[in-house]
């Protein structure tokens, strides 16, 4: 069987955050992602995508945030979809948020299983 490439390691490269937001997601939960990611060291995009235009207006301004609102609503699919094509860094993360408290936490963990992966290898 052949052996599969071999990758560059992706611990330092930027980081692509796409979040599939309800039309009620607010500036907390905006806020608790973007002071987590602020403490990492890599280059990132925060992309909130809503699936039609929010139920709340957000406020809150960052240099890596951006946000795409759909016109209509089109469904899960098609919000994915559109927020990859306007995803500007490389994909690391995609989650379906609803509060603050989904925030960050499984990011972390998907990064700390990354970097044991990579050691073990």
């Amino acid at each position: 069987m052949p052996q599969p490439p071999t990758l560059p390691l992706v611990s330092g490269q930027p980081l692509g955050v796409l979040l599939l937001a309800p039309p009620l997601a607010d500036n907390d939960l905006c806020r608790a992602w973007l002071d987590w990611l602020d403490a990492r060291p890599n280059e990132y995009e925060l992309l909130i995508v809503y699936d039609g235009p929010p139920s709340t207006s957000l406020t809150l301004t960052h240099p890596r945030l951006r946000i795409l609102c759909l016109d209509k609503p089109q469904g899960v699919g098609r919000a994915l979809q559109a927020g990859l094509a306007a995803l500007s860094q490389p994909l690391f993360e995609a989650q379906f948020v609803s509060s603050p408290a989904q925030a960050p936490e499984k990011l972390e963990l998907s990064l700390i299983a990354l970097h044991m992966q990579l050691i073990s290898e």
